[in-house]
C-alpha cells in the first residue's frame, strides 16, 4: 500500500496528467521506492487494472477523473499566464525565454562543451538518471544553475531525466550526484573517442573561445650511444678469398685453414687430378 501511495504522490509532482510514457516498469519502481521483487509492483497494479498500457507506454487508469485537480494543472497554468500576459500587456513566455537565452550566453562565456564530450560525460557515468536510476529522458543539469552564474561547461554538467530535474529549485539545492572519479571516467571515455582529455583545462571543461589548448609535446629522450659491434674473435675470422692468382703453396694454406664442412671442394673433384700432373700440392682433410 505505501508503494501505491508513493506513486500517486509522485505522478501529481512529475505526471499530472497521469501519463507515465517514456517510462519502464523498473522506472516506475524506482519512483515510488518499491523495494520487492522487480517488476512484482507493475505487474500486480496492471491486474487489478490500476495501470494502463505497456512498457515505455503506461498510463494510470482513469487518472483524470479521479485526480482532476492534478490532471489540470497544465491547464491552469497556461490560463495563468495567458491572464498576466493580458493584465500587463507583455509577452511573459518570450521574457521568460529571452531571460534564459541571456543567462545562457552569460554562462558560455564562462565555459562551453561539445556533443562529444556531453555524450562521454552520459556513457562514464552509466547513461541513467544520476538521482533515481532512471535511463530515459535523459538531460543535461546544470550543477550551479545558470541563474546562480553556473558555466557550461563540461565540469558544470551532470546527466538527471527532466523529472529529477525539475525538482531542483532555489538556492542551496544544488546537489552534485557525480562520483568523486567522474574526471577520470571522463578522460577514459573521451580518450575512446580520440579525443586528448588532458589538454581540456580545468578537468576536461572546453573553454567559452571553443579553442583546445594543445598538450605539452614531450621532450625528445636523448639517443643513446650506438654501442660498438664486438670485434669477431680470431678463430671466427674467415681467411681472404684468393686472388686469382695463387701459387701453390698459397692454394694448399688458404683450404687447410677451413673446417671440414667448409671445404670449397669435394675429396674426388678432378681438380685434384689435375693439380697432381701439374705439380700443385693440394689436402683434402
Amino acid at each position: 500500500m505505501g508503494a501505491f501511495v508513493c506513486l500517486f504522490l509522485w505522478a501529481r509532482a512529475n505526471r499530472s496528467d497521469g501519463d507515465l510514457t517514456g517510462m519502464s516498469a523498473e522506472d516506475i519502481e524506482l519512483a515510488c521506492d518499491w523495494t520487492g521483487d522487480d517488476g512484482a509492483f507493475v505487474s500486480a497494479l496492471i491486474d487489478v487494472g490500476f495501470l494502463d498500457g505497456a512498457d515505455d507506454a503506461y498510463q494510470i487508469h482513469d487518472w483524470c477523473e479521479h485526480q482532476p485537480w492534478s490532471a489540470g494543472s497544465s491547464r491552469r497554468s497556461e490560463v495563468a499566464r495567458e491572464n498576466a500576459s493580458k493584465k500587463w500587456g507583455v509577452d511573459l513566455s518570450r521574457q521568460n525565454r529571452a531571460k534564459r537565452s541571456e543567462r545562457l550566453a552569460d554562462a558560455r562565456r564562462l565555459g562551453t562543451h561539445t556533443a562529444v564530450e556531453w555524450g562521454a560525460m552520459v556513457r562514464a557515468l552509466g547513461s541513467k538518471c544520476l538521482a533515481c536510476g532512471s535511463q530515459h529522458d535523459i538531460c543535461k543539469d546544470h550543477v550551479r544553475p545558470l541563474y546562480l552564474g553556473g558555466s557550461d561547461g563540461i565540469d558544470n554538467l551532470q546527466p538527471l531525466c527532466r523529472s529529477c530535474n525539475s525538482k531542483k529549485c532555489g538556492p542551496g539545492n544544488e546537489p552534485d550526484f557525480r562520483p568523486s572519479d567522474w574526471p577520470e571516467r571522463l578522460r577514459v571515455e573521451l580518450f575512446a573517442c580520440g579525443v586528448d582529455a588532458d589538454a581540456l583545462p580545468n578537468a576536461c571543461k572546453t573553454p567559452a573561445n571553443g579553442e583546445k589548448t594543445p598538450a605539452p609535446s614531450p621532450s625528445p629522450s636523448p639517443s643513446p650511444s650506438p654501442s660498438p659491434s664486438p670485434s669477431p674473435s680470431p678463430s671466427q675470422k674467415k681467411p681472404p678469398a684468393p686472388s686469382a692468382r695463387r701459387s701453390a703453396v698459397e692454394l694448399q694454406t688458404w683450404i687447410d685453414s677451413l673446417p671440414a664442412d667448409e671445404q670449397p671442394i669435394p675429396g674426388d673433384d678432378p681438380i685434384i687430378d689435375y693439380a697432381e700432373k701439374v705439380g700443385i700440392r693440394m689436402t683434402i682433410c
